[in-house]
């Protein structure tokens, strides 16, 4: 009978511990899944960046007309300075949030266009092969 009682106090223990240990793993996947839902941390940064170059690429008329030769600066897709020179403007984006990401752009026709092919030493452009295919 005392083996009985020490072997069913023995298990009793082991369930407790499952419990607890089942609650703290619950909690660090819990966490892990909050994680995992989380935007990536360079992803808001990238999407201001479009944000502010797709605002740039919208007012080209305006800019040109209004803004040519100029220096001027986006911040969260909306236009927060301009300038005649670099060194102008330079002050105007230093007094701004550090975390707050700007775009700057000296307002002509070429800025409006396509950025130019580079080449990499080692990177090659893959061919969509889809074209092939057809």
């Amino acid at each position: 009978m005392a083996a009985t009682k020490q072997a069913l106090d023995e298990l009793r223990g082991l369930v407790e511990r499952l419990e607890r240990d089942t609650g703290a793993l619950k909690s660090a996947l819990q966490a892990l899944d909050a994680e995992a839902d989380a935007p990536e941390a360079g992803q808001p940064a990238r999407e201001a960046d479009l944000a502010d170059r797709e605002a740039f690429l919208r007012m080209k008329e305006s800019l040109l007309a209004e803004h040519r030769g100029e220096f001027v600066a986006f911040a969260n897709g909306k236009l927060v300075a301009v300038s005649r020179s670099w060194d102008e403007l330079l002050p105007s984006i230093q007094a701004m949030d550090p975390a707050v990401d700007v775009y700057v752009e000296q307002v002509n026709e070429e800025a409006f266009l396509e950025p130019p092919e580079f080449d990499v030493p080692g990177v090659f452009e893959v061919e969509d092969v889809t074209e092939r295919s057809s």
